[in-house]
C-alpha cells in the first residue's frame, strides 16, 4: 500500500513534538488549529493532511487543550474522521461532549460503542443528537436510564424499532411523564398503539392522550360505549357452560357455534368463565362497536384462535361487521398480546371499566 506523500512529514513532526516542552506543544496545537480550522479558503485538498497533523499534535496534549480543539472542530464543520474518533472517545467529558453532541462526522460504530459502555453523561449527549438510528435508540433504551428514555422520546430526529417502542410503552404503563412524551409521537406502530390504549391504566392513559395528535385521540374515543342495562338470567347458560368445561368441550368450535347462531347468553357466559372477566364486562364488549379492542383481549385471554375471534367480532347483535384495515389492525393487536397480558388486563382491569 502506497504511503501518503505527507507521511514522512508527520513522522518528523511527531519526533519534534515529543522533544518540545509542554507549553510549547499546547501553543503549536493552538496555532495549527486556528490556521486550518479558521481559514476557509485553505481547506480544499488539505483535509487528509490536517487530520493526520491534528492527531499527531493531540496525542500529548492536555484535556484543556483538547477541549479547545473539540469545540473548534465542531464550529468548523470539517470532516476529519481520525481527529473526531480520538476526541469523541476521550474519557474527559469536556473533550468528548462537544463532538459527541454536535459533530455530524462521528461514526455510527463510535456512537454504538459509547452508547453500550459509557456513563449517563455520554448517553445523554448521544440522545440529544439531531439524528438517531434505530440501533442507537434501542441500545440507549436497553441501558435502562429514565432520563435517557425521556430525552430520546422527545427527540423528533430519533427513529425507533418496533421492539424499542414496545419496551418504552411497557415502561409508560407505570410512568405518566414518559406516557405523555410518547403521546406526542406520530410514529408508534398502530398495533402497539392500540395495545397500549387497551391495557394501560387511567392516569398514564390520560397523560398519553393529552399530548396525542387528533387522529390518536379519535382512535381512543371513536365511540362512547353504551351502558348495558340487562336483567338477563344466565342460570341455564351457566349450567350448560359448566358442563362443557367439565367434559373438555368448551373449545373454539363451541365458541364459534355460539357466535354464528347468536346464542348470546351462552357466548357471554363462556367468555366470562374462560377469561375470568365479569359477565357485565363481557355483555358490554359484545354489544358495543367501540369495545372491539377489549373483546379481542377477552378472546386472547380465553385462549381462542384468531379465526374464532373474528367470528365473535362479526356476529355481535347490533354491531356492523369488521373488515379491511380495521380487521387487520385488530389482528395485529391479537398477535402482539401475550396470554398473560390479556389475562391480567381483562381480569384486573375489567372491574374498573364496568
Amino acid at each position: 500500500m502506497t504511503r501518503p506523500a505527507h507521511a514522512a512529514q508527520i513522522e518528523n513532526l511527531e519526533d519534534a513534538i515529543v522533544r518540545c516542552p509542554e507549553y510549547r506543544r499546547a501553543l503549536v496545537l493552538q496555532h495549527v488549529t486556528e490556521l486550518f480550522l479558521d481559514n476557509q479558503s485553505e481547506r480544499v485538498g488539505k483535509l487528509d493532511h490536517l487530520d493526520d497533523v491534528l492527531v499527531c499534535l493531540m496525542r500529548p496534549a492536555s484535556a484543556d487543550d483538547l477541549a479547545k480543539v473539540s469545540n473548534a472542530l465542531v464550529r468548523s464543520g470539517l470532516k476529519l474522521p481520525k481527529a473526531t474518533h480520538e476526541l469523541v472517545r476521550h474519557r474527559d467529558l469536556s473533550v468528548a461532549l462537544p463532538v459527541l453532541k454536535h459533530s455530524s462526522w462521528v461514526s455510527e460504530d463510535d456512537l454504538a460503542e459509547i452508547a453500550e459502555t459509557r456513563e449517563l453523561e455520554y448517553l445523554l449527549a448521544i440522545g440529544s443528537r439531531p439524528v438517531l438510528s434505530e440501533y442507537l435508540t434501542t441500545t440507549l433504551i436497553m441501558r435502562g436510564q429514565t432520563a435517557v428514555h425521556a430525552l430520546i422520546v422527545r427527540n423528533s430526529g430519533a427513529r425507533f424499532s418496533e421492539a424499542g417502542f414496545s419496551v418504552l410503552l411497557k415502561i409508560a404503563e407505570r410512568d405518566e411523564k414518559l406516557a405523555g412524551s410518547l403521546g406526542a409521537r406520530s410514529d408508534i406502530p398502530s398495533a402497539l398503539l392500540r395495545k397500549f390504549l387497551a391495557i394501560v391504566e387511567e392516569k398514564p392513559r390520560a397523560a398519553f392522550l393529552r399530548a396525542a395528535p387528533v387522529s390518536v385521540k379519535a382512535l381512543a374515543t371513536r365511540d362512547t360505549p353504551k351502558k348495558v342495562i340487562s336483567d338477563r338470567d344466565y342460570s341455564a347458560a351457566e349450567k350448560e357452560i359448566a358442563e362443557l368445561r367439565r367434559t373438555g368441550k368448551l373449545n373454539d368450535s363451541a365458541f364459534n357455534r355460539f357466535a354464528v347462531m347468536q346464542q348470546v347468553d351462552k357466548l357471554t357466559v363462556a367468555l366470562a368463565q374462560a377469561s375470568e372477566a365479569p359477565v357485565k364486562s363481557i355483555e358490554r364488549m359484545l354489544s358495543n362497536t367501540s369495545e372491539a379492542d377489549r373483546l379481542v383481549m377477552a378472546c386472547k385471554a380465553s385462549r381462542l384462535r384468531w379465526a374464532t375471534t373474528v367470528s365473535i367480532l362479526n356476529n355481535r347483535e347490533g354491531c356492523a361487521s369488521i373488515e379491511g384495515d380495521e380487521l387487520k389492525a385488530l389482528g395485529a393487536l391479537f398477535e402482539s398480546l401475550s396470554l398473560s397480558e390479556a389475562q391480567r388486563t381483562i381480569r384486573f382491569g375489567a372491574s374498573a371499566k364496568q
